[in-house]
């Protein structure tokens, strides 16, 4: 392809589909590759599946905007869809930003549920370059859209988007990061 091509760019904002992320379960789970993250319910007697999981799904406004998460780390810009999160569904969230460093095959995208007391429930994450080619400067502007699993949000929880552009060299702290909570 030529230069001209606006996809391949290196001005072009990038916009990028990871398909959806399978979550990572801080207990060990079932190491057979088919059914590793795959969690079947049934309805028990009292309405419920899996004795605490709603039959049916219920809007949940209470997801505050995302905001800065740490003083050093850049702030990214986090859009969900649904816009108000929903247990138990597929949600897609839009990351954008732009700050300097490089996109490579070592970078790391991350989402993270917490409880009130910041303790990790569970999580999506992709490692490798989330673009057609890198290294990508991340000064150039970007657009990844991550579609994940939600599962059960407690009262109190907070959402962490992080990307870690060298995971393999630095897993303390993100390079840029947002942050949303409860806000029921």
């Amino acid at each position: 392809m030529s230069n001209s091509d606006p996809e391949n760019s290196p001005k072009a904002k990038v916009s990028v589909l990871i398909t959806t992320i399978k979550p990572q379960i801080e207990e060990s789970a079932d190491e057979s590759e088919e059914n590793e993250f795959e969690e079947k319910e049934k309805e028990s007697d009292n309405g419920y599946y899996g004795g605490y999981i709603p039959r049916m799904n219920q809007l949940v406004k209470r997801t505050s905007g995302y905001s800065q998460c740490f003083p050093q780390a850049n702030t990214l810009d986090v859009k969900t869809v649904p816009a108000d999160l929903v247990p138990n569904t597929k949600t897609s969230f839009t990351i954008s930003g732009q700050f300097e460093g490089q996109f490579t095959g070592a970078t790391r995208v991350e989402i993270d549920v917490l409880n009130k007391d910041q303790d990790w429930l569970y999580g999506f994450s992709g490692q490798g370059c989330p673009f057609s080619s890198c290294p990508y400067d991340a000064n150039n502007g970007f657009t990844i859209t991550v579609t994940a699993d939600l599962k059960d949000l407690p009262k109190g929880y907070k959402i962490v988007v992080a990307i870690f552009l060298d995971y393999d060299n630095n897993r303390e702290r993100p390079d840029a990061c947002a942050i949303a909570s409860d806000n029921s």
